[in-house]
């Protein structure tokens, strides 16, 4: 509402600078303003001792503020004017003042002082202010827009009981009275009514995880946005999962009611989902609201599983005493790495480790190593060596095992024993005289690791000899100059078999007993000679 100015109030104490006395209004459209300053005589305006009569009484709105105070001090010059609106609906305060003497060239400050007296701020406040003559302005605060004599400050809006100071600073350029008069045109806030017109809109972001193993959980974000000016109401959210891929118990298709998401608010919803199989998974949602919104997104997840395989293998025999080297092949046939991949194997009972290659680490009658990651068609090749203790079949088995894979081995060892047979003859009459007996002892030692099986022992005497008897663990019989020994069913590793063959001296000479052992586990015979001196009287 645009306010008409009423009746002027001037309280006029001192004359430099002053306003320029009781006017009536000039009145514009829509705005109040003091009265222009009368023209300017040779001599200035008669003083009065009196302060002119005040206006008739106006109704004050109740919250309008109390008169502010006097402006300067007990050696300044003021003015004061209330400016009021014809209809009351605004009012301006208005203070002047300035030193009561001043010395020409030397410069000083006069002040104005506006404050809104109205309940209601004003808008559009300007204030002229027309410089005295014969003055010399140095500077305004804040800073005025000067043309001619007309120093003019726009204000703008001064709210309710608010006030501003304004400051001119300059100096007299010759002796005599200085005038100032200042105008205030404003116009009072108008009543208005605001209506907010806002719009929502829905924003849906869903993310998961690019590439998975199909043992690990694939989760899925939801972010339902609202980047809209108003709340979006009955948002709900729908996610579809594609075929092989479910939630943890099993769904494929959801829906969670959001309610109202207020202006640049979000939701957030997460679905735990795992793979049935192995692929590439696209998984939508789908976000409405009332007023027939509506937003969708959807992600993608890459399935991969690694697979492992895993070959032992191991020499079939081996003779007890020498040590069993063992390889182990570890190969990941899958698509996806074979995260942390660590192979174990069990080492075979009555054996001692000896070594493992890559790092191997023995432990509690195993032997372990950490293969880290393999990558799809990575194969890793470990070695174990192990010393037998005993005869026998020696298994070792292998597990690997890796993030959603696991395969295993096993290998075994015959360990075989080593037949190692001493023999030895001696005669224990030598020399002996032709006409008398010679005893020979045979003794058979088996010196290896296993165990020696039918032994047979045959002697072939000289010529110079006459076959007398025979002994031993069993039967012998002589043919010719030949004497052979029953087969020895089994010798024991250290074990140890003794014959005995009598002949008698028949000549003198230098003779040899001969005797030759065969067995099962010896692929020749062994030999052996006993020299005898046989004498004659």
């Amino acid at each position: 509402m645009r306010t008409t100015l009423g009746p002027m109030l001037l309280i006029l104490a001192m004359i430099i600078p002053s306003g320029c006395g009781q006017q009536q209004s000039r009145m514009e459209p829509g705005k109040t303003r003091a009265a222009s300053p009368p023209p300017r005589t040779s001599s200035p305006p008669p003083r009065t001792a009196q302060r002119p009569p005040a206006p008739p009484a106006r109704p004050v709105a109740m919250n309008q503020p109390a008169q502010p105070g006097p402006l300067g001090g007990s050696d300044s010059s003021t003015a004061t004017v209330m400016l009021p609106a014809a209809d009351g609906g605004g009012t301006v305060y208005l203070q002047k003042a300035a030193p009561k003497q001043v010395l020409v060239g030397k410069e000083f400050d006069y002040q104005i002082r506006l404050t809104n007296m109205s309940g209601s701020a004003l808008e559009n406040v300007t204030l002229t202010g027309k410089l005295p003559a014969d003055f010399r302005v140095a500077s305004t605060r804040p800073k005025a827009s000067i043309t001619g004599r007309d120093a003019t400050w726009d204000v703008g809006k001064l709210d309710a009981g608010a006030a501003k100071l304004f400051v001119v600073r300059g100096a007299a350029t010759k002796t005599g009275t200085l005038y100032g008069c200042s105008d205030v045109t404003f116009r009072l806030s108008s009543a208005c009514v605001s209506v907010e017109a806002v719009e929502p809109a829905l924003k849906i972001v869903q993310t998961a995880p690019p590439a998975v193993l199909i043992c690990e959980p694939i989760p899925i974000k939801v972010t339902v946005t609202n980047t809209g000016s108003g709340p979006a109401s009955n948002v709900v959210l729908r996610e579809t999962l594609p075929e092989g891929l479910t939630t943890e118990d099993g769904k494929t298709e959801m829906a969670y009611d959001l309610k109202t998401i207020p202006a640049g608010q979000s939701r957030d919803v997460t679905i735990q989902t795992r793979a049935t199989k192995t692929g590439t998974f696209t998984a939508k949602g789908v976000a409405t609201a009332a007023g027939d919104l509506t937003a969708s997104d959807d992600s993608r997840t890459v399935v991969r599983q690694p697979v492992l395989a895993i070959t032992q293998s191991a020499p079939k025999s081996r003779f007890l005493g020498l040590t069993v080297t063992q390889t182990v092949t570890v190969t990941n046939r899958g698509d996806g790495v074979a995260k942390g991949t660590r192979l174990v194997t069990k080492l075979p009972a009555r054996c001692e480790f000896v070594r493992a290659s890559d790092g191997g680490q023995p432990q509690a009658g195993q032997v372990a190593w950490d293969l880290g990651d393999l990558r799809p068609d990575q194969s890793r090749k470990l070695t174990f060596v192990v010393k037998p203790s005993a005869l026998g079949t020696i298994e070792s088995f292998s597990s690997v095992s890796a993030q959603c894979a696991k395969a295993s081995a096993k290998a075994a060892t015959e360990i075989q024993g080593i037949p190692a047979i001493l023999l030895e003859c001696i005669d224990e009459a030598d020399p002996v005289q032709v006409g008398s007996n010679e005893t020979y002892v045979i003794t058979v030692l088996n010196q290896g690791s296993a165990v020696d099986t039918n032994i047979v022992i045959t002697c072939t005497l000289p010529p110079q000899q006459q076959f007398v008897s025979a002994d031993g663990p069993t039967r012998g019989t002589a043919e010719g100059q030949t004497v052979t020994f029953a087969p020895l069913k089994s010798l024991a590793p250290k074990a140890t078999a003794t014959y005995k063959v009598v002949a008698k001296a028949t000549g003198a000479g230098d003779v040899r007993f001969a005797i030759s052992l065969t067995s099962d586990q010896l692929d020749r015979p062994v030999k052996e000679t006993e020299s005898t001196n046989q004498y004659a009287d």
